[in-house]
């Protein structure tokens, strides 16, 4: 059985760090070309992290 800690140091890594931050900052310019409001940018912030650590999970629970 794996343990679960390893996929939660994988989150806190700084390359996933690095990646959700660019994962906002381009969310963030995307909104700001749009002009939408701060809720629509963070709706779109936070469908978009999730889906990276669910991605990130999914690599981590396929492996071994």
């Amino acid at each position: 059985m794996k343990d679960f800690n390893d996929f939660l140091r994988i989150l806190a890594s700084d390359e996933s760090k690095a990646e959700v931050e660019r994962i906002i900052l381009d969310n963030a310019m995307e909104e700001e070309r749009e002009v939408n409001d701060i809720h629509t940018y963070l709706y779109t912030v936070i469908d978009a992290v999730t889906d990276y650590k669910l991605r990130k999970y999914h690599e981590w629970a396929s492996q071994g």
